[in-house]
């Protein structure tokens, strides 16, 4: 694939372009609503205006080329291309012949042993499933013992019967081998399908097994899908095959990647429809530790996502904050016309002050300190137009709004971030002297959000490593 390099103009025309005439040139419906319009995407309610956009569900937006890419699945090049035509940017091939494709892979069963022995002893003593699982699982065909290793084969078939998958464990306790076999399609990894609405996903095999044995009640009449991963496309392929499953558990491991693989799966499975999407929390480190932890054997604790840990702390933080003890409430009293002004001035005072210091903890503090500004900027919007929100709402909606997936930003990006959205708000502003009830409303949101952008980039100074910085006494004294 050749690379496509825009001017800047270019990459700031499609930034600017109009959402609304893209979406009706592509037969899109919209409906206007004041000054904004109203576009019904698969995820929900998007608000509109002009290169804008905000999502309702989502609490998140950003410009024109962001909404391509989001909503219609677009990479950078065809977002800016379907905005300004096939002919911007200039495509450069690199030298050489291209890369021919890869040969499809081989997918080859591994012959099952004449009897399963090993496979039982292994789940049964060493993993404590129960036996009435196992064999619900191995009757099905779901689950046997290779002839060569004797390793436990984990299989997922296809609607017609047909393997199209099969995940591989060593039966020997003294082995951590497990892995897919060559030719796998993770669509179909191993699952059971029941009759009700319900979908349990889980990562691992071991873990779908482990957990069935704590909690068996009933258990045939739900579907469950092991990942063998931490990917989606298992679980995405079982709701658009079983149009009956509505609500979706989510039983992933409770550690930081596991956490985030819960987010970034919710979010795929909400982009299908309307489903109900629920996380349940394994006690130790997955179902497969819970059940060690039953029969007696040591097992691995669970572990919480730093940043998400960090995200609660600080807004239960700002929760507590007394509005009218601040400079700004004081201020705000006197001059209520100035508290825009006021307010934008702190802000980006702070985040130079972020920039210039050199010291950890002034960066976090400063970062922190914008968050409540912006918090309280918020709140004093608001009622202005008589629409008043407290703080409590506010901290409780960006905590709520935090995906830790998607927080993958630097430090040095985060902080652009930042001033780019700073630069919006202002210039956002400055268009009308006299701004609509609509229009504050819109401003407020962008402000809550850059509020969580501070937070989190508050988060990522304090847990950065850093070099121990010296304190006194250490060294010479002159």
């Amino acid at each position: 694939m050749p690379y496509i390099h825009f001017s800047e103009q270019e990459k700031e025309l499609a930034k600017q372009a109009d959402i609304v005439r893209f979406l009706q040139a592509h037969g899109e419906q919209v409906k206007r609503t004041g000054k904004e319009f109203a576009w019904d995407s698969p995820a929900g309610k998007v608000t509109i205006r002009e290169n804008q956009w905000y999502s309702q569900y989502e609490q998140t937006g950003g410009g024109a080329v962001k909404f391509l890419r989001k909503f219609f699945g677009m990479t950078y090049p065809e977002a800016v291309r379907s905005l300004l035509g096939e002919s911007a940017g200039q495509e450069i091939r690199a030298a050489g012949k291209e890369k021919p494709k890869p040969e499809p892979k081989n997918f080859s069963l591994p012959p099952p042993h004449s009897d399963m022995r090993r496979l039982y002893a292994y789940l049964l003593s060493e993993r404590g499933i129960d036996r009435d699982i196992i064999h619900a699982f191995t009757h099905e065909g779901l689950l046997y013992e290779d002839a060569v290793n004797h390793n436990v084969c984990f299989v997922g078939k296809d609607d017609t019967g047909t393997v199209r998958h099969l995940h591989k464990r060593a039966t020997n306790p003294l082995s951590d081998f497990k892995g897919n076999i060559t030719g796998s399609d993770a669509d179909y990894a191993f699952h059971y399908t029941g009759k009700s609405d319900r979908l349990y996903v889980f990562e691992a095999p071991i873990d779908l097994l482990a957990f069935l044995t704590l909690y068996p009640a009933g258990w045939q009449e739900h579907s469950y899908v092991a990942l063998c991963s931490t990917a989606d496309r298992a679980a995405l392929r079982m709701l658009k095959d079983h149009p009956q499953l509505k609500q979706v558990y989510l039983c992933l491991d409770h550690d930081s990647a596991g956490i985030e693989g819960a987010y970034r799966i919710a979010d795929s499975i909400h982009s299908l429809g309307e489903y109900q999407v629920y996380r349940l929390f394994p006690a130790h480190k997955d179902w497969d530790e819970d059940l060690k932890a039953r029969m007696g054997k040591n097992a691995i604790p669970a572990g919480e996502h730093p940043k998400l840990a960090y995200i609660a702390e600080k807004t239960a933080e700002l929760k507590g904050l007394s509005l009218e003890d601040t400079d700004e409430y004081i201020k705000y009293k006197r001059m209520p016309a100035d508290l825009f002004d006021d307010t934008m001035r702190k802000l980006e005072r702070l985040k130079k002050q972020i920039i210039a210091s050199d010291l950890t903890e002034k960066k976090e503090s400063c970062a922190t300190e914008m968050a409540r500004t912006a918090v309280a900027f918020c709140v004093l919007r608001s009622r202005q137009i008589g629409k008043p929100i407290t703080v409590e709402v506010l901290a409780d909606q960006m905590a709520k709004l935090y995906k830790p997936h998607r927080d993958k930003q630097n430090i040095s990006s985060q902080l652009d971030s930042i001033g780019y959205d700073l630069k919006e708000i202002r210039e956002d502003a400055d268009k009308s002297d006299a701004q609509t009830k609509t229009e504050i409303e819109w401003q407020i949101r962008r402000m809550l959000l850059l509020g969580l952008s501070c937070l989190q980039l508050g988060g990522s100074i304090s847990l950065s490593p850093t070099v121990a910085e010296p304190t006194v006494g250490q060294g010479a004294s002159y």
